[in-house]
C-alpha cells in the first residue's frame, strides 16, 4: 500500500513540475515587434490630445496635471513635409518637425519649447483613430501620450 501512495505522490509531482516548466517556457516569449510606423495614416488628420500617463518619477502626478493643463483641447498635426504643429482651433503653440527613426517604429520630434523638444518617442499604435507614443522624460521615467482622430 505505501507502494502506490508514493508512486501516486510520485506521478503528482511530475506532473506539477511539467505545468510548471510549460507555463516558465510560455511565459517567456519575445515581446511582439512594434508597428513600422504608416505615415499615410500619421499625416491624415489632426491628433487630439486625450492623456498622458507618466510613470517612474517622483512627481508623477505633478507632471500628469502639467501635462493635462498644456495639451488639453489641442492637437498635433503632423504633416507630410516633415513639419509639426500643436495648437488649438485660434492658436498656434509651438511647431517644430518630426522624422522617422531608422528602423520606422518611433518618432523623432523637434517641437520646440514643449516635452517633446529633441526627443525621439517609440510608438505602440497607430490606427486610423489612435496614435499611442512613449517618450522619455527629462526627470527619468517615461510617459505615454494618448492621441485621437
Amino acid at each position: 500500500m505505501n507502494f502506490k501512495n508514493n508512486l501516486g505522490k510520485s506521478f503528482i509531482l511530475s506532473l506539477c513540475l511539467t505545468l510548471v516548466t510549460g507555463l516558465i517556457f510560455t511565459s517567456c516569449k519575445k515581446d511582439d515587434p512594434l508597428p513600422t510606423i504608416n505615415v499615410d495614416l500619421l499625416t491624415a488628420a489632426p491628433w487630439a490630445y486625450i492623456s498622458a500617463e507618466p510613470v517612474g518619477t517622483a512627481a508623477d502626478a505633478i507632471l500628469k496635471t502639467v501635462y493635462d493643463g498644456l495639451y488639453t483641447a489641442t492637437t498635433f498635426t503632423f504633416n507630410a513635409d516633415g513639419t509639426l504643429v500643436w495648437g488649438d482651433a485660434n492658436v498656434t503653440y509651438a511647431t517644430g518637425t518630426w522624422s522617422l527613426t531608422s528602423d520606422k517604429t518611433g518618432l523623432i520630434l523637434t517641437l520646440t519649447g514643449t516635452s517633446l523638444s529633441n526627443t525621439t518617442v517609440t510608438v505602440s499604435t497607430l490606427s486610423a483613430s489612435s496614435l499611442i507614443f512613449v517618450a522619455k522624460e527629462l526627470a527619468g521615467g517615461k510617459t505615454t501620450y494618448t492621441l485621437g482622430v
